[in-house]
């Protein structure tokens, strides 16, 4: 952008709710009318915003439509799966903990997703731990 010119882009919205730093985010792939964050609070949210397949049509009026607890250090990154069904998210505790919802309850019936595994672990030797 030069001087006097303008962005091809503008704020569309801002979403509020972590307690400490956001380090990690990624929108759902397919639709895009979910974005998964996850911050040092130790707690990951799930955002509707729009997207293609329904919402509010866009992330202005983006709303958490979840939050997952359950580590007990920071959340360093998260991951969709390729579908979309699944997310995961990896912790400075060495936890990877993966998350499954419906479309149904992703639309704000119930609050959304839950866990269903945690590995813990070091590099490729993993083990589950049912929590």
């Amino acid at each position: 952008m030069g001087k006097g010119g303008s962005s091809a882009f503008e704020q569309a919205g801002v979403l509020t709710g972590h307690a400490k730093a956001v380090v990690s985010v990624k929108f759902r792939p397919g639709d895009g009318a979910l974005l998964a964050s996850g911050s040092a609070d130790a707690t990951a949210k799930i955002w509707r915003v729009g997207g293609d397949g329904g919402g509010d049509g866009g992330a202005a009026g983006g709303e958490c439509a979840a939050t997952l607890s359950g580590h007990e250090q920071g959340i360093c990154d998260v991951a969709w799966n390729s579908g979309g069904s699944y997310m995961c998210t990896a912790s400075d505790d060495h936890t990877l903990k993966l998350w499954v919802g419906t479309r149904k309850r992703w639309k704000g019936q119930g609050g959304g997703m839950e866990r269903t595994h945690a590995y813990v672990g070091s590099g490729m030797r993993m083990r589950k731990h049912n929590p």
